[in-house]
This record gives C-alpha cells, structure tokens and sequence, in this order.
C-alpha cells in the first residue's frame, strides 16, 4: 500500500492545526477514499497470494494491512468528531450572545 502517503496526507491535516470546514471538505474525503481503496485492493492481492502459498509472511502483510485500515479509520472519526464538537461550540458560543 502507499502507507507514506496515507499518512502524508493527514499529517497536514494533524500538524498544522487546520480542520476542514464541513464534513464534504473534498480534499479529506477524497485522501480518506483513495487509502481505502488501496488498501482494499492490496488486501485483496494479499489474500490472493496466501491461498497461494500459505506464506506466512504474506499473513503478517495482511495483519498489517488491517491495522493501516483501522489507524485511517480511526483518523477519519476523529476528525468528524473534532469537526462536530467545534460545531456544537460555535452553537453554544452563538446561543449566549
């Protein structure tokens, strides 16, 4: 998989403290889409290989294959939570004035 820039891209996100404006941020949507699909397809070329061989190896590249999925994913959450709990902030902020 193209882990560099899986994490490239929301290193940017992460390191200088700007976070996209909406939950249709295209830019995050589409680095979140394109990792996951490449990870699906490597995955599936790993699975393809172990049936193969039985390589343990391959096994091991597959186990690291699920946790580079659950790492983006969990980025992917707390992005969106961020997101929401600046919107409920800007709502309370807006309810008090």
């Amino acid at each position: 998989t193209s882990t560099g820039s899986m994490r490239g891209t929301y290193q940017m996100v992460r390191d200088d403290g700007e976070k996209p404006d909406d939950l249709e941020d295209p830019e995050i949507k589409e680095g979140f889409r394109k990792d996951l699909a490449s990870l699906d397809t490597t995955y599936l070329e790993l699975k393809e290989e172990f049936i193969d061989t039985n390589n343990e190896a391959v096994l091991d590249a597959m186990i690291h294959n699920l946790q580079l999925r659950m790492e983006l994913l969990n980025q992917q959450l707390m992005i969106l939570e961020t997101i929401e709990n600046d919107y409920h902030d800007e709502t309370n902020e807006t309810k008090y004035l």
